[in-house]
């Protein structure tokens, strides 16, 4: 990122109107950087619909148990 002329909240640039002046090197670390995002809130959605799916069958597991508890007393 410090190479494309970044900083350490991510990659930025100064260009001109037309925006034909932006280096190669912040381009891709732009890409980069949306890249990783991407990745990232992937993996933040499929760990919370895991938690979601885990915790649903925990509470049928618990409803299940609490039933047949529930018979025998």
């Amino acid at each position: 990122m410090y190479a494309a002329g970044g900083n350490p909240y991510g990659a930025s640039a100064v260009t001109g109107p037309s925006g034909d002046d932006l280096r190669a090197e912040v381009l891709e670390a732009a890409r980069y950087q949306g890249r990783r995002l991407a990745l990232t809130a992937a993996r933040l959605r499929l760990g919370a619909e895991l938690a979601t799916e885990f915790a649903s069958e925990l509470t049928a597991a618990d409803e299940a148990e609490s039933r047949s508890t529930s018979q025998v007393a």
